[in-house]
């Protein structure tokens, strides 16, 4: 959304394929401003966009684009197909299911117009639903968990200390905070020189994420945000990555570079002094069993 105002989802049309779109969409809820558009298209099933373009041509699928799912539809059809919509207690499951989906979206004209749609959907009054809404919506107050914090994470440079001790209880982790940088300029993987083949063993998944976008772009230089983003969402970090894209950034434009590198040193130590030490314990056990065997 920083580069266009309309954004379309490409999915296999498996069922994977709709949880991934499911995903895509509870993510970008929270950034539909009025004058964003989002969309999602599915292929045929076990088809990506690359062999479906060359099976169908570019005209056909450029047609198939046009007439891609708005958000909306998406949202309610998804919402609702296990539910009896004739029924009283399907349409009430329906309300129930969506109310906390539609407060995610930032208020303006298109807040409203998924209102009006859900009001036209369950036969309720604009006011009767606004109501309802507001009776049970959460309180400000309450804001879910922060994750637990990875033992490795980024350190802000020495000597530059918040007074406001509160604001630093979570830190991302070194991985996250490198998956930020790449995707706010992919072009920096191109300057990766160190052995990243450490990460691929490494049980956190923001390791693994990163050497997979770093492997994306290394072998198509071309490679957009947009593409990134999309093999982001199969993941569970999905989601906090994109709020982190949308958040104030503290890094300079012409600094990103340097810092991500920094930050895959940092990991790639980290690594290195846990297999030293892994090691070192093995060593260890072996010299105390020694006295054993030879006894």
């Amino acid at each position: 959304f920083r580069q266009v105002a309309e954004v379309i989802f490409c999915f296999d049309g498996d069922d994977a394929g709709s949880a991934a779109a499911w995903r895509a969409l509870e993510t970008t809820l929270p950034l539909m401003e009025d004058g964003r558009q989002v969309k999602f298209l599915f292929l045929p099933s076990g088809t990506d966009p690359d062999t479906h373009v060359r099976a169908v041509g570019k005209e056909k699928f450029e047609s198939e684009i046009e007439s891609a799912k708005p958000l909306e539809d998406f949202f309610f059809e998804k919402l609702s197909e296990d539910l009896d919509m004739n029924s009283i207690e399907g349409k009430a499951r329906l309300s129930n299911l969506s109310k906390k989906y539609i407060r995610q979206i930032p208020r303006g004209v298109y807040a409203q117009l998924m209102l009006d749609r859900l009001s036209q959907t369950l036969g309720v009054s604009n006011e009767s639903l606004d109501q309802l809404l507001s009776t049970n919506a959460p309180k400000q107050e309450s804001t879910s968990p922060r994750p637990p914090v990875p033992q490795t994470e980024w350190q802000p440079r020495k000597g530059r200390k918040s007074p406001n001790t509160e604001l630093n209880v979570y830190r991302k982790p070194a991985s996250v905070k490198a998956i930020e940088l790449l995707l706010r300029n992919p072009e920096i993987a191109l300057s990766v020189t160190q052995n990243l083949e450490p990460l691929r063993t490494a049980e956190d998944e923001g390791r693994k994420l990163l050497l997979s976008l770093v492997e994306i772009v290394k072998k198509d230089p071309s490679t957009e945000v947009f593409t990134l983003l999309g093999y982001c969402y199969g993941t569970s970090l999905g989601s906090q990555l994109t709020q982190l894209l949308a958040a104030e950034k503290i890094t300079p434009q012409e600094g990103v570079e340097k810092e991500f590198l920094q930050i895959l040193d940092n990991i790639l130590s980290d690594i290195a002094k846990k297999l030293e030490l892994l090691q070192l314990k093995d060593e260890l056990k072996s010299r105390v069993s020694e006295p054993k065997k030879h006894s």
